[in-house]
């Protein structure tokens, strides 16, 4: 498998106009399922809210990214800060194939978003200490923020099977939100594909899972 860190820093920038919470790109209810699992229930967030527009952040320029895929809930955020995880859509193949991370503010939350076509990954996204290290190597990342979160999608890549990026941005993003100071990519090896980002503090999270097209959303609330 190829590392996604030695993947082409192709970026396609999109930008977010005069507050981060611009024009979003799925106004429809989700038809996809929503985390996290049974376990963690505080995380529970009813899709139909999702359809809602957002509340503009103050202006903060982005180093990179993209404009945030969906609006905000009307009610107050509801996240938790124990493990995220649920299984992959049966049957694989096809793997999920990731081609896309955006990201954008709202009002109460910043979210983060990897999309992904052919099929859904499975997933585990939980607070880990530092540091954070490359998938094969295990060297280890140097990641802004003084706590992370460690994204691992599986059965999940960011190339085609001939070995070409399908997924062409940096490994290296500085979103320039309240909640999220970078997002790095940590490997994409064996079928696993790994993110570390680094927030300013521990903050509430959720995790949502989207079809038509499949996407893994994950909001980080903003801090107090």
């Amino acid at each position: 498998m190829k590392s996604l860190l030695a993947l082409p820093i192709l970026l396609a920038v999109v930008a977010f106009g005069s507050a981060c919470g611009g024009d979003d790109d799925d106004d429809g209810v989700p038809t996809g399922t929503e985390t996290p699992a049974a376990s963690t229930p505080a995380v529970t967030s009813p899709a139909a809210t999702l359809t809602e527009e957002p509340t503009p952040c103050p202006t903060t320029p982005p180093a990179s990214g993209t404009a945030s895929p969906s609006p905000e809930p009307t009610d107050a955020f509801q996240g938790g800060r124990d493990p995220v995880e649920k299984e992959g859509t049966n049957p694989v193949p096809p793997v999920a194939v990731m081609y896309d991370v955006r990201f954008g503010c709202h009002g109460t939350f910043d979210r983060i978003v990897f999309d992904f076509r052919d099929n859904l990954p499975g997933y585990k996204v939980e607070y880990v200490e530092p540091p954070i290290t490359r998938d094969g190597s295990g060297e280890p990342l140097e990641i802004d923020g003084e706590a992370f979160l460690y994204v691992r999608f599986h059965v999940a890549q960011a190339h085609d099977d001939a070995g070409n990026p399908t997924y062409t941005g940096p490994s290296e993003i500085k979103p320039g939100l309240d909640s999220a100071s970078e997002i790095q990519a940590a490997g994409d090896f064996e079928g696993y594909l790994t993110f570390g980002i680094g927030l300013p503090q521990e903050l509430d999270f959720r995790v949502i899972d989207l079809a038509d097209p499949y996407r893994v959303v994950i909001d980080i609330a903003h801090p107090e």
